[in-house]
């Protein structure tokens, strides 16, 4: 089994992607934290240093790696956006779009001190941004197999895409 989970920042691909692996038995892998793990810097760091084209390239890396696993692999926000990823995990495994709105995102992310993208912008200038990294990358998104909306709790998600896994086997 392979599930990918494709969204926004802040739209619970990590936190679903942890409690879905442990209830389906299976490993959890989250592309940045390994990218991070493989290259000794932040995300933020990568890009500041090696640049942007750099980073996609150790996604694609790891998008490739990917095809000999099995389990949960939660992709970070721009991956399926570049070097055709998203069609890659559509022929590898099944991918889900774990579907929020700006509201609920910019709540999540209100306090977020992590994400070089959000440091240091006001309410406004995050909803911006939001919005329009949304915009661009929504196109991406929609070819997920499946959408999943994320306006409920995390153990229902969890149990929606649990019911999507099965009846996809049954099929």
């Amino acid at each position: 089994m392979k599930v990918y989970l494709v969204g926004m920042m802040g739209a619970g691909k990590s936190t679903v992607g942890r409690i879905l692996a442990q209830r389906l038995n299976v490993p959890f892998f989250d592309s940045d934290q390994m990218i991070e793990q493989s290259e000794g810097l932040t995300v933020d760091l990568i890009f500041d240093i090696k640049g942007e084209a750099y980073f996609r390239s150790l996604e694609r890396n790891w998008l490739d790696a990917t095809m000999v696993l099995q389990g949960v692999f939660a992709t970070g926000g721009g991956l399926p956006c570049f070097n055709d990823n998203i069609n890659r995990m559509n022929l590898m495994g099944t991918s889900i779009y774990l579907c929020t709105t700006i509201d609920v995102l910019l709540d999540r992310l209100k306090n977020d001190s992590i994400r070089p993208a959000l440091k240091g912008k006001s309410a406004l200038q995050k909803a911006n941004f939001l919005t329009k990294i949304m915009a661009e990358r929504h196109i991406h998104y929609t070819k997920c197999k499946y959408i999943i909306d994320c306006k409920y709790s995390v153990q229902d998600i969890v149990e929606d895409i649990i019911s999507i896994l099965k009846s996809d086997k049954n099929d």
